[in-house]
């Protein structure tokens, strides 16, 4: 039943893997059956529950002061979801008729054209393009227009192994995305690429050279004038898991990759970077949040050091994971909109990806002297968890 667990917790079926852990808790497996039990509560969103178990883990397993940061953050997201801010949310699910599986990272070109990621589960799509342990199919870069999908017609040898996030740059019609198809040894890695718009086809891609050790080079993040990549790496050196590392273009050839350290990455995974302006919005299951993968938001200082990363609460995040928040320049137009954004989630799905989009709000009424800045309010309750405060 643990392993179960575990098998669930990895595809993202969170309801699944809470059902698993607690069969094997009660089946007696210990204490690291209850640890995921009381973790598997927190990413379904029973943090009263997932309190109680952090709580009989600590007194179990004699690490009650570790503890005491899982049972803050579980009061604070109750308190996250039940008291209202300063602003109301405006929360729907993009409907992409005839899409199947899972849908990530869909960017609006226009009103009716975007650039995504999805499962190419089409007949077109090879017998072999599956993922071993789900039998799931790979995912592949896609266009939609006006309800009509089509992949990117990258090159033909790429649709053997699947692409991920990606970053596009519509002033230079560049597009870095990535493509897990790059063999070492006996294994595969992911590798970032590059690829132009040329009338209307693209340039066969290019790997950006980072680095040829055998890890996985993720997730780009190119800032506006093409000359700042931030990406995800698990490149030994850093603080575990995924770490956010910085490349920078001089001359064409991009620099060694820098990690960017704390604040910004920890001991587990920050992972789908993405600019807006100077700021940077990324997803983090090391720093405190609801469940799975959160979404933060951080830019640098003028030091150049960056600042502690923001958590972007609820309903943006959710107990699930919550990845790569996409936001729209020009709100101008809309009442009260202060951000407006498209970003991907796997919350009530059976751990199949989404796209949501939401619009955030000034509430009604609110004297201005309230109206709290959006970052720092979060940011403040986040430093009260750490530090064991409520």
């Amino acid at each position: 039943a643990y392993q179960l667990g575990k098998c669930a917790k990895f595809n993202g079926d969170y309801a699944q893997a809470l059902r698993w852990f607690h069969r094997a808790y009660e089946d007696n497996y210990g204490l690291p059956a209850l640890l995921e039990y009381a973790h598997s509560l927190k990413m379904n969103g029973e943090y009263d529950a997932a309190a109680s178990a952090f709580t009989l883990y600590g007194d179990e397993s004699g690490r009650k002061q570790e503890m005491r940061r899982e049972i803050n953050v579980c009061k604070l997201m109750v308190e996250w979801k039940n008291v209202p801010g300063s602003y109301v949310y405006d929360l729907k699910e993009l409907e992409f008729p005839g899409l199947e599986g899972s849908q990530y990272g869909f960017l609006r070109l226009t009103e009716d054209s975007w650039i995504g990621v999805l499962e190419w589960n089409r007949d077109d799509n090879p017998k072999d393009n599956r993922f071993g342990w789900t039998n799931r199919p790979h995912s592949r870069l896609v266009e939609m227009e006006n309800g009509s999908v089509k992949p990117l017609e990258l090159d033909k040898k790429m649709e053997l192994h699947p692409f991920g996030a990606f970053s596009y740059l519509p002033e230079q019609n560049k597009l870095y995305f990535t493509y897990c198809g790059e063999v070492q040894g006996d294994e595969f890695y992911c590798r970032i690429y590059s690829s132009t718009r040329e009338g209307g086809g693209w340039s066969v891609p290019e790997i950006i050279d980072l680095t040829e050790e055998p890890v996985n080079c993720m997730h780009p993040a190119v800032k506006s004038g093409d000359s700042v990549l931030i990406f995800s790496a698990d490149f030994p050196d850093g603080l575990g898991g995924f770490d956010l590392y910085r490349s920078i273009k001089s001359e064409g050839v991009w620099s060694k990759p820098e990690n960017l350290g704390r604040p910004m990455n920890t001991p587990n995974n920050e992972v789908f970077p993405v600019w807006h302006g100077d700021s940077l919005y990324f997803s983090s299951d090391g720093h405190p949040g609801m469940g799975g993968l959160d979404i933060f938001k951080s830019h640098q200082a003028y030091s150049n050091d960056w600042i502690p990363p923001h958590n972007l609460k609820f309903p943006i995040n959710s107990e699930a994971d919550d990845f790569l928040f996409l936001t729209q320049l020009d709100t101008s137009k809309e009442d009260r909109v202060v951000l407006k954004a498209q970003f991907s989630s796997n919350r009530g799905s059976n751990g199949l990806d989404r796209v949501y989009e939401i619009a955030v709000r000034e509430r009604p009424g609110l004297p201005k002297e309230e109206q709290s800045n959006f970052a720092f309010d979060v940011f403040a309750e986040i430093q009260l968890v750490e530090h064991g405060r409520e």
